[in-house]
């Protein structure tokens, strides 16, 4: 996609990091103490197919970035973006009709108030 070529011991490390990946996020029955009927095979192959998703994204948002002259910042303007419309839209199809009631910064304290004033943007975390 980036147009690189792996050679045959980054193809391998690759599929060792998937395994090591699945192999963490993987909790017997026993473990999990949830006494529902589970498929373990099912339940790698999501697992799996979240790890790959997750790295194509990675992937082809760098891909996005090296091929366009539009800079970082206006990538992560959209980005953000598009973030608030689909969290809105979860919020109000989950809470809707409370927040109609109460309003939407029903709940808020002076803490939160506080964090939100004081660290707008955490610095380091993109």
């Amino acid at each position: 996609m980036l147009n690189r070529t792996l050679s045959k011991l980054q193809w391998i490390s690759v599929f060792m990091l998937c395994g090591g990946v699945t192999l963490v996020q993987w909790k017997p029955a026993q473990a999990t103490k949830v006494m529902v009927e589970q498929n373990p095979l099912l339940g790698f192959g999501a697992i799996a197919i979240a790890v790959l998703c997750s790295g194509f994204a990675g992937v082809y948002f760098e891909k996005v970035l090296k091929s366009s002259d539009t800079s970082l910042w206006v990538r992560n303007i959209q980005m953000y973006l598009s973030g608030i419309v689909v969290t809105l839209v979860g919020v109000y199809l989950s809470d809707g009709a409370e927040i109609k009631e109460k309003g939407f910064f029903y709940g808020y304290t002076y803490y939160v108030w506080f964090v939100i004033c004081k660290y707008p943007g955490i610095k380091g975390s993109g």
